[in-house]
């Protein structure tokens, strides 16, 4: 009888010791799987950040390059006016020699033409001659 119920006591210690090895693995591989689960967020946090940061830089190369084109149209705008300017005011100035050169022409032929006669007779002699 003493020997039957040692080997039960017996039976009982290993069954508990089995039972406490089984629940220790347990728990190992819950912890283990914690840690992949933690492992699988952090780089899927780390990703989501890096994708921004990308997004982030394109973003803000594509601001840059708008701003660069938007200078360069200005700048071909503020050139092309500065030309404009510049031609359109050589052209009036072409004009107003012209001008002033048509009428000193005319001035010297309209004196010639009165002083070359008889100068009595010339009704603008005494005008020019105040000159």
């Amino acid at each position: 009888l003493m020997v039957i119920l040692r080997t039960k006591v017996l039976m009982v210690i290993l069954r508990t010791k089995v039972l406490m090895v089984i629940l220790r693995t347990t728990v190992l591989m819950v912890i283990l799987r914690t840690a992949v689960v933690m492992v699988i967020l952090r780089t899927t946090v780390v990703m989501v950040i890096l994708r921004t940061t990308v997004v982030m830089v394109i973003l803000r190369t594509t601001v840059v390059m708008v701003i660069l084109r938007t200078t360069v149209v200005m700048v071909i705008l503020l050139s092309t006016t500065v030309v404009t300017v510049i031609l359109r005011t050589t052209v009036v100035m072409v004009r107003l020699r012209k001008t002033v050169a048509n009428v000193k022409l005319r001035f010297d032929v309209e004196f010639k033409q009165q002083t070359s006669g008889n100068i009595a007779r010339s009704p603008n002699y005494f005008q020019f001659a105040q000159f």
